[in-house]
C-alpha cells in the first residue's frame, strides 16, 4: 500500500472532527440572510478586549454569532438614530478621555 493511497483513504480530518464531539462553536445561532440575498465576506481585526466584549455580548443575546449579533447591532442602531454613525477621529479621542 503506497503512502498516497493511506492518505486518500484516511478518514476525512473536519468529518472526525465533529463527530468526535461537538466543537466549540455547538449550538450557536448563525446568520441566515433573506432568500436572494449575497452575504458579503469582510475581514474584520478586534483588540483582543473588543473582541471578548462583543463575544460575552453575543452569546448572552441568545448565544448569537459575531455575525448575527453585529447585523441586529446595526439595526438597532439605524432604528434608533436614522442611520450608523459616522466616527471621526475626534470622536474616538472624546470617547477615551470621557471613558
Amino acid at each position: 500500500m503506497t503512502a498516497n493511497h493511506r492518505r486518500a483513504c484516511a478518514p476525512n480530518r473536519l468529518l472526525t472532527r465533529q463527530t468526535a464531539g461537538m466543537g466549540v462553536n455547538a449550538g450557536t445561532r448563525r446568520n441566515r440572510l433573506p432568500r436572494g440575498q449575497k452575504a458579503v465576506y469582510d475581514h474584520v481585526s478586534f483588540a483582543p478586549t473588543t473582541a471578548e466584549d462583543f463575544g460575552q455580548a453575543a452569546r448572552a443575546s441568545g448565544n448569537l454569532s459575531l455575525s448575527m449579533y453585529l447585523e441586529r447591532l446595526a439595526l438597532l442602531v439605524k432604528t434608533e438614530h436614522g442611520a450608523l454613525p459616522l466616527l471621526t477621529d475626534d470622536t474616538t479621542e472624546a470617547l477615551k478621555q470621557t471613558a
